[in-house]
């Protein structure tokens, strides 16, 4: 059976296909009957295979109901059954205190670590009545919980790492939109601020709906399984209440897994939005190792810093983040290294090799412009047989107006990265080319 069709959602029912679904969808242990989830009420009757009724409409099922049928089926292992219960406000009710205790749980916790710790207090205040309001909406409750049920239903180790992520990337794509980076952009406007929470929670809705499919597919097709469901979850959210700001913000994510990125650069708010999610979704999935092993944080960032180099990445959304993990050294390192590619006449300087945290030991021409009176004229110093990043593979020259800059960059700044890099090391045998 499909995870999806476990648990579904109607204008005015929560269907649970299978006994299975329904004794975990109840939480029913006939030694705890405490643990018992209230506000249960069949919408139509519950009928066996022959049409018998078993429970009328309208019933309240309780243990004692849950109980006779777990009887039936241990007597009969073949007979199953399809639930459609009735909405009701205590059963929303419960659903929304979860999902909030679920969110604030998380984020109580992140804020302990070190690295969080000052990036997550500009949320703090503003973090309950946000949850609140999300979650006043029936449809969105229903969504987050149908995601989260669908998730603990699963037998895969790494379900509950996937279940968490669009949590986490709610709160980290908040504390990105609350730091002072965006302070022009958002100006703490509530609307925008809980657009991004929204976008965030349901970053990855389509492939939570189908966590089995993608956990069982193989290491090396997991991420495009996990992208392509999650496209084909949002065509199937198109009457959910989310806004259009919202949806258009994660049909821009989604298209970025699919090689557009014509929305990095866009300052109208969906494309705002979508930079600020996406950024906050790549980090937490290098950090928590939704597709790898798990990295460090000042590994990660510095990896982002590149992609923002070689124009992969919105430089904004990436600069919050840097500064917000209280990264000052990254921040400045290529704050420095984009001035100078800045200073280039011609708009071709590229640094290389350009592949982390202080790894540029020269600057290239990217487009060979031998009309420049900085170009190396009688060699080429960088023969690449692979493309890395803006640069095709090929030969290049080397820029006698930004390497000298680069070097002089390096030698200011060497005690405050020594131990990081082999640096100096490389400064000496550019010194000697």
């Amino acid at each position: 059976m499909k995870s999806d069709s476990l648990f579904s959602i109607d204008d005015e029912t929560i269907d649970i296909n299978g006994m299975d679904a329904m004794v975990q969808f109840t939480r029913f242990n006939p030694f705890d009957p405490e643990l018992f989830l209230d506000g249960l009420e069949l919408s139509t009757d519950l009928t066996n295979k022959f049409g018998t009724v078993l429970y009328a409409s309208g019933t309240k099922i309780s243990p004692k109901h849950m109980a006779r049928l777990v009887e039936l089926r241990e007597s009969n292992p073949q007979l199953d059954f399809y639930f459609r219960i009735n909405r009701s406000a205590k059963l929303i009710q419960t659903f929304r205190t979860e999902i909030k205790e679920n969110i604030i749980s998380i984020f109580n916790r992140q804020k302990k670590t070190n690295v969080y710790s000052d990036f997550l207090a500009e949320v703090s205040e503003s973090l309950d009545t946000f949850i609140d309001e999300i979650l006043a909406e029936e449809n969105i409750t229903l969504l987050l919980y149908q995601m989260r049920f669908i998730c603990q239903a699963s037998k895969k180790d790494k379900s509950t790492l996937f279940m968490e992520h669009p949590l986490n990337v709610a709160l980290i794509s908040l504390a990105i939109a609350s730091s002072k980076t965006y302070a022009a952009f958002i100006a703490k406007s509530k609307t925008k601020l809980l657009d991004v929470c929204k976008a965030g929670l349901f970053i990855n809705q389509g492939s939570l709906t189908r966590i089995n499919e993608i956990l069982d597919a193989p290491d090396e097709l997991r991420r495009k399984y996990y992208w392509d469901a999650n496209r084909d979850g949002y065509l199937a959210m198109e009457h959910t209440p989310l806004s259009y700001d919202v949806k258009d913000a994660l049909r821009y994510i989604y298209g970025y897994h699919n090689g557009r990125r014509d929305f990095i650069d866009k300052l109208e708010w969906p494309a705002i939005l979508a930079n600020i999610v996406l950024v906050a979704d790549l980090f937490l999935q290098y950090e928590n190792g939704l597709f790898s092993e798990p990295q460090q944080a000042r590994k990660i960032v510095d990896r982002l810093n590149v992609r923002v180099a070689e124009q992969q990445l919105n430089e904004l959304a990436v600069r919050a983040l840097t500064l917000g993990l209280n990264l000052r050294d990254i921040f400045d390192f290529y704050r420095e290294l984009n001035n100078l590619i800045r200073k280039c006449p011609y708009n071709c300087a590229a640094p290389y090799p350009l592949v982390g945290f202080k790894s540029p030991t020269i600057f290239v021409c990217r487009d060979d412009v031998l009309k420049c009176k900085y170009i190396e004229a009688s060699l080429k110093a960088v023969n690449l047989l692979h493309d890395m990043g803006q640069l095709k593979k090929g030969q290049y020259r080397r820029c006698w107006l930004l390497t000298p800059r680069l070097i002089s960059f390096y030698k200011s700044h060497y005690r405050a990265i020594k131990g990081i890099t082999n640096t100096h090391t490389a400064i000496k045998e550019t010194e000697k080319t």
